[in-house]
């Protein structure tokens, strides 16, 4: 594995210095190895570090029977910047949208709370060059067991309301305001200027909300966003 890496920095044998901790973070499971060393990877190509380092791998969050393993402590920087916005997590409510999937209207009652997760507990998540910012944010809403439209709710909560316009088709982009961009961030735990270069939508719009000021986001068809700077990955 550690042969087919193109990491510029990376220094051959640094894995295998790492391989008594890499056995106990995977279980000895060959898939999660994979896994664990493709998501350090490609937070060191998009951050520019080009190479992997053991506290990389600490941050890539494994599957259910690997991440059940007893993983060793380590003092998070951000946790009380990600505090915040996890306890938005917790305790914003995902809501119902009509039939139509319509999200312009007025949120409906609550269906059940968001579940809680600890500080940095699902690890950082990378943004893939050229990906659609939509995109981006369903894969986030997976890592922390959300669904794309409870993530949505919570990093444009205002007030208990979810000042989101727009339509939530199959191929939407999303422009977000640079309050509920911080809000993204701090959920990756990616830098916003890596979130800028990756995500050509990511500050192209400030979006105005619906309820006066504080996080907003709006949702437009995924042509109409992709039409002015070229292809992107909407997947």
């Amino acid at each position: 594995m550690e042969d087919l890496l193109r990491l510029r920095a990376h220094r051959p044998g640094a894995l295998v210095k790492h391989a008594a901790y890499l056995h106990a973070r995977t279980a000895g499971r060959i898939g999660s190895l994979s896994h664990l060393i493709r998501e350090a990877a490609l937070v060191a190509i998009v951050e520019g570090a080009e190479r992997i380092t053991k506290q990389l791998l600490s941050e890539a969050e494994l599957d259910a029977a690997a991440e059940a393993q007893a993983r060793p402590a380590r003092p998070r920087t951000t946790a009380a910047e990600a505090s915040g916005v996890t306890q938005q997590l917790s305790t914003t409510a995902t809501r119902r949208t009509p039939a139509s999937g319509r999200t312009g209207g007025k949120p409906a009652a609550s269906c059940g709370i968001v579940p809680a997760r600890g500080c940095g507990a699902a690890g950082r998540v990378a943004p893939l060059p050229g990906e659609l910012t939509l995109s981006f944010l369903t894969r986030l809403a997976a890592r922390h067991h959300l669904t794309i439209r409870g993530l949505l709710a919570a990093v444009t909560d205002v007030g208990g309301q979810q000042n989101l316009t727009g339509v939530l088709y199959p191929d939407s982009e999303i422009h977000l305001n640079a309050q509920a961009r911080v809000r993204v961030a701090t959920l990756c735990r990616v830098p916003p200027r890596v979130l800028e270069q990756a995500l050509p939508a990511w500050r192209r719009e400030e979006p105005c909300g619906k309820y006066g000021a504080g996080p907003a986001g709006r949702l437009m068809r995924g042509e109409e966003a992709v039409a002015a700077w070229g292809p992107a990955c909407p997947a």
